[in-house]
């Protein structure tokens, strides 16, 4: 037998079951496929999470998708002033782009956002839509349950410039009438919500000149054989009707009656009056009259400023109303009166000069009238959303001086008068309505 040693340390062979347990231990070939017998379940955990992510990621993608689309189909009926059925419109585009309530999607629609940057406004929509995400794999692993949400905000955007003369009537014929006329528009256009084909009608020896504006009508326009319309932009028909451009402005609280009723009634002499309430009515005549700015309701009766009045006022807006609606009166510039006048500059009706409330009752016996050579150089709104505005008898607008000014109404009616306006479309007190395409627009 062989003997070895090691620094004087004999070693022996050892015996042979000894031997066989030692190379045992010193083996160490089998221990990648324990290793892997122990890795194989972890890295199939792995595999099936990142498959179900992957899937988790394109089922957002397309839910994202389905938002998109349900905002902006929204927000294009919002700026066409249908603002009840976005909703609608909104969920069957979200429907045509994936969106299916069977697994269990949820779609929430807030008019206006509730947060973000366009909560609160008017002409956003906001779409959020929630899902529980598909499992697989992973189940194996997890017990919870994944919601994914997405969002999407829209804004309306439409294309805006200044109109003169609009008609809100949806399908009066010559809802604009010109009849020997003499108008010339420069800066700000036309605008007539009826779709009649004689919604816009150029009759007699009218002349209508629009420069560096639209002329946009929702039905025809009719002009006759001797009037003249020119234009430097060629008219638009067929075009969507256009929102109130004030749709949102609501006339203020009216306090008690400061003066009346009955009727107010200044006839003669110089007087300053004050802002309030003129409950059942205000008439001027062969007076100078001056307003101090402010507020000025009329409450109940009419606005008249008849023979030889002089009106003079800046920074002042007139409020027609009255309950019940039936006594709301009208507007009445007659006789050579005279208007001096310019609206607020700020606030929430900068640029307003007469507003007449929307519950004023309609009909052809209810107009407001500027005629019998009466002479305005003021600018503003003059708004009369549900009756007719007549300008005629030789009447003379003429709005010059870097400001401009507009004429809305349910139907105009221009007969025999003279009309310059040389509109500043960045003025407070020029009118924006809608004229031409819309864009809508992802906004969050």
């Amino acid at each position: 037998m062989i003997k070895k040693s090691y620094m004087g340390i004999e070693r022996r062979p050892a015996p042979g079951a000894t031997r066989i347990l030692g190379r045992f231990c010193r083996d160490n070939g089998g221990a990648m496929a324990i290793m892997v017998a122990l890795l194989v379940p972890v890295l199939i955990g792995m595999m099936g999470i990142t498959v179900d992510v992957s899937l988790w990621y394109m089922s957002k993608r397309n839910l994202q998708n389905s938002a998109d689309a349900a905002a902006v189909s929204g927000s294009i009926e919002i700026a066409f002033g249908n603002k009840a059925g976005a909703p609608t419109a909104a969920k069957s585009d979200a429907i045509r782009n994936g969106f299916d309530e069977t697994d269990g999607s949820v779609m929430s629609i807030n008019i206006p956002p509730i947060s973000g940057p366009s909560a609160g406004l008017s002409t956003s929509i906001e779409v959020i839509i929630t899902r529980p995400m598909p499992i697989l794999f992973a189940t194996l692993f997890l017990d919870t349950e994944f919601i994914a949400t997405v969002r999407a905000v829209a804004n309306a955007i439409p294309s805006l410039e200044p109109a003169c003369f609009v008609s809100l009537d949806p399908s009066g014929r010559d809802a604009v009438g010109f009849q020997s006329a003499q108008t010339q528009l420069t800066g700000c256009g036309i605008k007539v919500n009826s779709n009649d084909p004689r919604a816009l009608t150029i009759g007699g020896n009218s002349s209508v000149t629009v420069t560096d504006a639209n002329v946009s009508v929702t039905g025809g326009i009719n002009q006759g054989g001797s009037a003249d319309f020119v234009t430097s932009r060629p008219p638009d028909t067929g075009t969507p009707r256009a929102p109130d451009p004030f749709i949102d402005l609501d006339i203020p609280d009216v306090g008690a009656c400061d003066t009346g009723p009955p009727k107010t009634t200044i006839n003669g002499g110089s007087v300053t009056l004050s802002p309030g309430v003129f409950c059942g009515g205000l008439r001027i005549q062969n007076a100078d009259v001056f307003f101090e700015p402010g507020e000025y309701f009329i409450d109940g009766g009419d606005l008249e400023f008849l023979t030889n009045a002089n009106i003079v006022g800046d920074d002042v807006v007139f409020f027609l109303t009255g309950d019940p609606s039936s006594t709301i009166g009208s507007l009445d510039i007659t006789s050579g009166a005279q208007l001096q006048t310019t609206p607020p500059d700020s606030g929430d009706f900068a640029g307003v000069m007469f507003f007449q409330d929307r519950d004023a009752p309609s009909g052809t016996g209810n107009k407001n009238r500027i005629r019998g050579g009466a002479q305005l150089q003021t600018d503003g709104a003059f708004y009369f959303p549900a009756q007719e505005l007549e300008i005629s008898g030789n009447a003379q607008i003429q709005i010059t001086s870097n400001e401009c000014g507009g004429f809305i109404a349910g139907r105009l009616s221009l007969d025999a008068t003279q009309i310059q306006i040389d509109c500043n479309p960045d003025s407070s007190s020029a009118v924006m309505v809608q004229s031409g395409p819309l864009v809508a627009r992802l906004g969050e």
